[in-house]
């Protein structure tokens, strides 16, 4: 006897408890994570001379990281999330778009300032 695949499980089965604490633990983990890469970058930009053009870009590409992901997991949401809030969702993936946009816009002008056409971590 095989076991099915997991192609043919039901998509509305939830996963097994190992499963969402696996993915629990890594969500809080992020959270964190994120929040104390903010507390350090703001106590780095604060002080005298930390927010030099270079220093602001290498900032900003660490939040244009950030933010793809959360781009590409609401993306996912709006696919294969319930349809409730689909078209919300997708509204909200493409907010995260334009701001990718212009945290890519801000990243370049950081760069024109600092002289440089990219970033260098010393």
């Amino acid at each position: 006897m095989t076991i099915p695949s997991a192609q043919f499980r039901s998509p509305a089965r939830r996963p097994p408890a190992w499963q969402r604490w696996v993915l629990n633990a890594l969500h809080n983990f992020d959270l964190h994570t994120i929040d104390d890469w903010t507390a350090v970058m703001t106590a780095h930009l604060e002080r005298s001379g930390g927010a030099t053009p270079m220093q602001t870009a290498r900032y900003t590409v660490d939040t244009l990281r950030y933010a793809q992901s959360l781009r590409r997991a609401t993306a996912i949401l709006a696919a294969q999330g319930n349809p409730a809030a689909r078209y919300q969702l997708a509204d909200a993936a493409l907010d995260l778009r334009s701001a990718l946009d212009r945290l890519h816009e801000a990243r370049d002008e950081l760069l024109k300032a600092a002289g440089s056409d990219r970033v260098t971590y010393d």
